[in-house]
């Protein structure tokens, strides 16, 4: 786990009737994608349904929504078990996270390294900011 990450438990939401172990592997394989954010989740909602209609061939469906510190990440799956289901959501997610981690540690002043400073010097030039008029 991150050091500045918090330790409470992540808050879910479920939506819809779903049996008690499949909402805590839900929130085991959840909890788990905070190892993977650049910030921490503030709040995570899960919505797991079963379709009615026994002629689909994947009949249970999830959407997740993660607010990692002010990106809201969006996520949406179909598979034939709870499982398979929770198990591809939390891929796709950690997938987007990776990628907005990516892309916090480009911004030069999430480096850490000084390079956004006045004066750093980029690619063996010094670079001074522009001169104000």
């Amino acid at each position: 786990m991150r050091q500045d990450a918090h330790s409470e438990p992540l808050a879910v939401d479920f939506r819809g009737a779903i049996p008690e172990r499949v909402k805590q592997y839900a929130t085991e394989k959840l909890s788990k994608l905070e190892r993977y954010a650049p910030r921490p989740i503030l709040h995570t909602k899960v919505e797991i349904h079963e379709e009615g209609n026994p002629a689909i061939a994947e009949r249970f469906a999830a959407k997740a929504s993660l607010d990692v510190n002010g990106n809201v990440l969006h996520a949406s799956v179909s598979g034939t078990t709870f499982e398979e289901v929770i198990d591809l959501l939390t891929d796709r997610l950690r997938r987007q996270m990776e990628r907005l981690h990516d892309a916090h540690d480009a911004n030069p002043s999430h480096r850490g390294d000084g390079r956004a400073e006045k004066g750093a010097i980029v690619s063996g030039e010094a670079v001074d900011p522009p001169a104000a008029s």
